[in-house]
């Protein structure tokens, strides 16, 4: 049977034709056509497809390459959307990391920017606490010196004004304040021979006379003494403090003089003269304490080089010098004996 609608044979009595896809009404065909079946056939003949079946194949062949082609647009859309997504989100996984590397990377610069900051305050506040230790300390240390200052000038006011008291009732003229100013060093007892200095300065009576003579003579006798003629360098030098009684070089240069020629006592005498105008010359001190050993009086030696001590401008220089003396060889060994002697005492003050 064939169909109405495009003629193509339907096998099996087809209703609906696989060609046009028409639908074949089976009771208004009045009519079958059959088709003889061959008798013979032979057996090893190949079957040979009829005209019919490639037509029907045709189509299911049609159709699954259509399925085949839609399910490979399909797969292939899949891997491409699959690639895409898979793309995408590795994009942004690769953007996400960059930016949480970039906000990692800001938060140690924050967090290093802080530490630093916590790190300069601590810093300050530690630098501000030890300033303030420090002027609390040398607030501290100041109000003790000055507490102990303060304690010192009463001790010391208090002892002056005992010592007063203790002074021989004869110290009344310069020779006795001189003599108790040599004792009270026996004992270190630096307020009787400062009391004792003040009443030897309040009754000195000499006064300053013809400075331009006495200088010229001065000169004359300098010049005598360096041609070792010291007898007539000793005269020039008397003149000239005749002339000015007051002038320290002068008495001075007398006083050498008189060393020179060994005249001891007349030295001695000297001396007394410029303590009895200033007794607080170091120098005058020292010459005293010569006089004194080369009279065997060792204790007065002493007492004289503490006094000489006690007036000195640079005690530590002074030291340094009576140190000095004891390592000169030309110094005779009762001389040295005599400074060592002091410099201990005066270590004890």
């Amino acid at each position: 049977m064939n169909c109405l609608q495009c003629g193509t044979a339907l096998l099996n009595n087809e209703i609906i034709c696989s060609n046009c896809g028409a639908t074949t009404d089976l009771e208004k065909i009045d009519t079958i056509v059959e088709q003889p079946t061959p008798v013979e056939a032979p057996l090893e003949a190949p079957i040979e497809e009829s005209q019919d079946d490639i037509q029907v194949k045709a189509p299911k062949k049609n159709i699954v390459k259509k399925i085949v082609l839609i399910f490979g647009l399909v797969l292939l859309l899949t891997i491409l959307s699959g690639g895409s997504y898979f793309g995408w989100s590795a994009y942004q996984n690769k953007k996400e990391a960059a930016l949480a590397a970039v906000l990692k990377q800001q938060q140690e610069k924050e967090a290093e920017a802080q530490a630093l900051i916590e790190l300069e305050e601590e810093a300050q506040l530690a630098a501000e606490k030890e300033e303030a230790e420090r002027l609390a300390e040398e607030t501290r240390a100041f109000e003790e010196t000055v507490a102990l200052e303060q304690k010192r000038l009463l001790q010391k006011k208090q002892q002056l004004a005992q010592s007063k008291k203790l002074l021989p009732e004869n110290c009344v003229d310069q020779q006795a304040c001189t003599l108790s100013m040599l004792k009270s060093a026996t004992n270190l007892d630096l307020n009787s021979i400062e009391i004792a200095a003040s009443r030897i300065s309040n009754q000195n009576t000499v006064r300053q006379g013809d400075i331009g003579a006495a200088w010229a003579l001065n000169q004359q006798g300098i010049a005598e003494a360096k041609e070792k003629n010291n007898l007539q360098a000793i005269k020039l030098f008397r003149q000239a403090l005749n002339a000015d009684p007051a002038s320290m070089a002068i008495h001075l240069n007398l006083v050498d003089t008189l060393f020179e020629e060994n005249l001891i006592d007349e030295a001695h005498k000297a001396l007394i003269q410029i303590i009895s105008i200033n007794p607080r010359l170091t120098y005058a001190w020292r010459q005293l304490a010569r006089c004194f050993a080369d009279k065997n009086q060792s204790e007065m030696a002493i007492n004289s080089l503490v006094i000489g001590y006690q007036f000195a401008p640079d005690k530590q220089g002074m030291l340094v010098q009576y140190e000095n003396v004891t390592q000169q060889p030309q110094v005779g060994i009762n001389l040295k004996i005599i400074y060592l002697s002091a410099i201990k005492k005066i270590r004890t003050l």
